[in-house]
């Protein structure tokens, strides 16, 4: 077959390619030529055309889809059909980059998956509301990514555990010799966000803070994947993805009732990108990750998250991670998101279904305290509180440490008795340096305590006491 045929805009210039694009822009058969001519294209003008066309052919497949759907059209194994247009002539050769580089291609994006339509939060009618205060908290915890300046920042500070990965080489299968004790693994980080762009935008979006916060030269990654010493992805937590990726667009398009959803939609984006990355030969031999599969995953990303293209940075570098010989387990991807935003998402669902439990519906003030007292002011409450009957019997072990004042002790003492049937919150505020961690420790240690003796079998019921002085019945 003559290359015209296989490539029949060959002898197009992309100032020609961009301009069938912008005719041919509901035509599937245009756009897929384009996308197989772009395939050998490498300057700046035709990656970003080419990433165009694979995001107006990812759209017009999940439409289709949706009126698959829709109309309860299925494929023959009974799944919504779902058509993703690509070229069926066969991959090309790899494009030679010069000596210094490594021979690699360009290959559109697998189409984004379609995720179901994101719920919303409903905007609360007052101040204070609980399904509000979670929604914030949500948003707030999304919206704050570990960032980074440098990529050895990732690596506390270690410069020689950054691989540059801008000439297409990758470090694995080189030889390269771990330090002693350790196994040899690579954390390759798929992307970033620079913070000051994205600060700007959502700027724009939702107007001037009184307080900007300082974002300059930090970056946000977009997600991380980590590989064994010859470049094969790990099988158990190796992937990674940003929940700050996911949500800045949605915050752009004024979403932000969506981002609860979070936890639901991370383990579908990395099956996807474990589907993307781990890749076996003819006989089932997992193959090392490579250059193009990489800027694969990245473009992918950037399309399933519809991230605008003045907001990311493509992938650059890669970090050696050198983890203990003896431990039983790999090391784990790169932490890019909150902890927490799981149990957050959980505490929503309870609090909308009813069902939170009773710590949770006094944090939010649904449940109200019977009464309330001012020990300022009441002396009597005071004292009950400080009674030697309500002291526990253990402190927390500190060399040289000091006693706790006067109201500390009731806080503690009032912590234990308030937690004392296992189910229960207390709050402790106070500036910095006024002793709440002590506070917190002498709670933990009264409350282990009591726990212990609760659990405890004695031979000798005689000998048995709570912790306030009475006989164990």
């Amino acid at each position: 077959m003559s290359e015209a045929r296989k490539r029949p805009y060959f002898k197009h210039s992309i100032v020609q390619l961009e301009k069938l694009f912008d005719a041919g822009q509901s035509d599937t058969h245009i756009l897929n030529l384009l996308a197989h001519e772009l395939e050998f294209r490498t300057t700046d003008r035709a990656v970003k055309l080419r990433v165009t066309v694979a995001e107006v052919l990812a759209t017009a497949s999940i439409k289709r889809a949706n009126v698959a759907r829709a109309s309860g059209a299925t494929s023959p194994a009974g799944h919504a059909t779902s058509v993703i247009a690509f070229p069926k002539e066969p991959d090309p050769q790899p494009v030679q980059m010069g000596e210094q580089a490594t021979p690699r291609k360009s290959v559109a994006p697998p189409a984004p998956v379609y995720l179901g339509e994101l719920p919303s939060v409903p905007i609360p009618k007052g101040i204070n509301e609980p399904s509000g205060i979670l929604a914030a908290w949500i948003a707030l915890e999304a919206l704050s990514p570990q960032t980074y300046r440098r990529p050895d920042d990732l690596a506390a500070g270690d410069r020689s555990c950054v691989v540059d990965l801008s000439s297409g080489r990758m470090p694995w299968g080189t030889g390269e010799r771990s330090r002693r004790k350790r196994q040899l693994y690579y954390q390759v980080v798929l992307g970033a966000i620079p913070m000051d762009r994205a600060t700007e935008a959502v700027v724009k979006a939702f107007g001037e803070d009184e307080e900007p916060a300082s974002r300059a030269r930090e970056k946000a990654a977009i997600a991380a994947v980590l590989v064994d010493k010859n470049g094969v992805p790990v099988e158990e937590n190796g992937i990674a993805v940003s929940s700050f990726g996911w949500a800045l667009p949605l915050v752009l398009k004024l979403k932000l009732g969506a981002l609860g959803v979070w936890p639901k939609i991370e383990p579908k984006i990395i099956q996807k990108l474990d589907d993307i990355l781990r890749r076996v030969d003819e006989d089932g031999t997992a193959l090392p990750l490579d250059f193009e599969t990489i800027e694969k995953a990245h473009r992918w990303l950037v399309t399933q998250f519809g991230l605008p293209d003045e907001l990311i940075e493509a992938p650059t570098f890669a970090l050696r991670v050198y983890h203990y010989f003896k431990a039983k387990n790999p090391p784990e991807a790169a932490l890019l998101n909150s902890f927490f935003l799981s149990d957050l998402a959980r505490g929503a669902t309870l609090v909308g279904q009813g069902s939170a439990p009773a710590s949770l519906r006094r944090y939010l003030g649904i449940d109200k305290p019977a009464q309330t007292f001012d020990l300022f002011a009441d002396r009597t409450t005071l004292e009950k509180a400080v009674a030697p009957a309500m002291m526990p019997a253990a402190r927390w072990p500190s060399s040289g440490g000091h006693s706790l004042v006067l109201l500390q002790q009731a806080a503690v003492n009032l912590a234990r008795s308030e937690l004392a049937d296992g189910d229960g919150i207390v709050a402790v505020n106070g500036p910095p340096g006024t002793g709440k961690t002590t506070l917190l420790r002498d709670v933990v240690a009264a409350c282990v305590l009591d726990r212990a003796l609760a659990m405890a079998t004695f031979e000798d019921p005689e000998k048995a006491f709570t912790p306030t002085g009475e006989r164990m019945s």
